[in-house]
């Protein structure tokens, strides 16, 4: 079942502990751009599809789709704050 609003509140929450946490470390402009991606409709509507609460929906998606995520794939590759954004798997070189 599809909790939007819960999962909605899960990314806020977790955005805001991020941002109060960067803004000890300096770095408090850098930390509002965290995550933003989670809030469009890639990754927000299938998120909330795999909710529960208790983990993270990426798990839930990987275990129904032979161990994929499409919602990892989009946001790692966008965000600058992931290993993977920084590698290019196919020419294999970081």
């Amino acid at each position: 079942m599809s909790h939007p609003f819960k999962h909605f509140i899960l990314i806020t929450k977790h955005r805001h502990r991020v941002i109060k946490n960067a803004s000890h470390m300096g770095i408090f402009f850098h930390a509002l751009k965290h995550d933003l991606t989670k809030y469009g409709f890639t990754e927000f509507f299938t998120s909330s599809k795999y909710y529960i609460g208790d983990h993270s929906p990426v798990y839930e998606e990987r275990l129904s789709n032979n161990y994929f995520s499409k919602v990892c794939q989009h946001h790692t590759k966008r965000n600058k704050h992931h290993w993977e954004y920084w590698t290019d798997f196919f020419a294999g070189r970081i």
